[in-house]
């Protein structure tokens, strides 16, 4: 095992883990001050400080402390500490946390133009989903330290594996019912659903996942009779609430047709 002090590691930390009584400059030269980069010429090491910080945006902030940066600098200036050694692993520890939602959607394309630039591989803890199906090219999610799923975040997304992947990463909606063959047959209702690629494991249970998108609302066709409970309005998108029968299901509909509260409608799903 190789000691820790010679991981050719960059770590970026939830709450940024900067001191108060250094500069921008100082936070990303400090990682050059380490042993196993004291081989390294002057010049190389300054211009390995001026790249990181001309990187990350931050020429014009190099002497400030971060009590005068704002989140998003003083993640920049945690992500330009993280990268300066050029290492070929990068941690980071739910980096966005602490940031706002606009800023996110910007860091998101930071990290990806850092992965494609530096090549390093990235190893990105966070409890986002979203975080994680817009940037990684592989999700491994786990729960209490178990392996729950490993594959692209198209699989994790439309297959999941388990009855955890499928409520906690894709917000499925588990249909009860019966198995025969590759059809399902919904309990309680004269509907049949066919296979599109469920997994066994969720077949051996009885389930069939219906991601929210999947689910047309409608007043009429071959569905599910349910009764909207609440709606939210997201822009592109209304988010519904619906009980079927004693289950509470999540719906996403374009903005269009409105449904109200109270309002009986019927649930069609689209494969």
């Amino acid at each position: 095992m190789v000691p820790i002090e010679n991981r050719d590691l960059g770590m970026v930390f939830q709450s940024f883990a900067l001191w108060p009584h250094m500069t921008v400059q100082e936070h990303v030269e400090f990682p050059l001050k380490s042993r196993k980069k004291a081989d390294w010429p002057a010049a190389k090491k300054e211009a390995a400080v001026s790249q990181a910080i001309h990187d990350m945006g931050l020429d014009a902030l190099a002497d400030r402390y971060p009590g005068k940066l704002s989140g998003g600098q003083r993640q920049r200036v945690s992500l330009a500490r993280a990268i300066v050694s050029k290492p070929s692993i990068l941690l980071m520890d739910e980096p966005l946390s602490a940031l706002d939602a606009e800023l996110k959607i910007n860091m998101r394309k930071e990290f990806q133009d850092i992965h494609r630039r530096t090549g390093a591989i990235i190893i990105y803890v966070t409890h986002d989903q979203s975080e994680a199906l817009a940037m990684a090219d592989r999700i491994l999610v786990m729960r209490h330290g178990d392996i729950e799923q490993l594959g692209t975040p198209e699989e994790i997304y439309t297959h999941p594996e388990n009855e955890f992947v499928a409520t906690f990463v894709s917000k499925c909606n588990l249909l009860h019912g019966t198995w025969q063959g590759n059809d399902f047959y919904v309990a309680g209702h004269p509907l049949v659903y066919r296979d599109t690629g469920v997994a066994g494991t969720l077949k051996e249970k009885g389930l069939y996942p219906v991601r929210p998108e999947q689910f047309h609302i409608t007043h009429d066709g071959p569905g599910l009779e349910a009764t909207i409970t609440n709606r939210q309005f997201h822009g592109r998108e209304i988010h519904y609430a619906v009980i079927c029968g004693k289950e509470q299901f999540r719906v996403f509909a374009r903005a269009g047709e409105v449904f109200a509260p109270g309002e009986s409608v019927r649930l069609v799903f689209t494969a």
